[in-house]
């Protein structure tokens, strides 16, 4: 195909009203039917310790709050977010995606290591001048 032959696709990008961004600190899924793949996203966080609270209250009015506790064990909530299911293609270019992506930001860290930190006598000189 000569130059004046070729054909162009053009891409136009547009969110849903549905459309929603979120953070996650984990994945789980696998492989579900013939060239599928199945990731559910989630976000993990300590619970809270179990306690309840008892308020005692006097014939006077006033008021005593005890923290009556009702276990030790440490508990880690996994909450899903949200799950995808994407064809073995899209998984590839899935891949590809975050290897390009993981390779700009192991860039930005090594420019960030190689730069020394600002000495304490330029952070002091420049304090004097403001």
């Amino acid at each position: 195909m000569s130059e004046e032959q070729k054909d162009e696709i053009i891409f136009e990008y547009m969110y849903d009203d549905d459309y929603r961004e979120i953070y996650i600190t984990g994945a789980r899924g696998g492989i579900q039917s013939a060239y599928h793949l199945k990731i559910d996203f989630y976000v993990e966080r300590l619970r809270l310790p179990l306690t309840k609270e008892k308020l005692e209250i006097f014939p006077d009015g006033t008021q005593k709050r005890m923290a009556i506790d009702v276990g030790q064990t440490k508990t880690v909530e996994r909450e899903f977010k949200v799950g995808i299911m994407m064809s073995f293609y899209a998984a590839k270019e899935l891949f590809r995606w975050l290897g390009q992506r993981i390779s700009e930001i192991e860039q930005i860290e090594k420019k960030i290591q190689e730069t020394p930190p600002a000495s304490k006598e330029a952070t002091e000189k420049s304090a004097e001048v403001d």
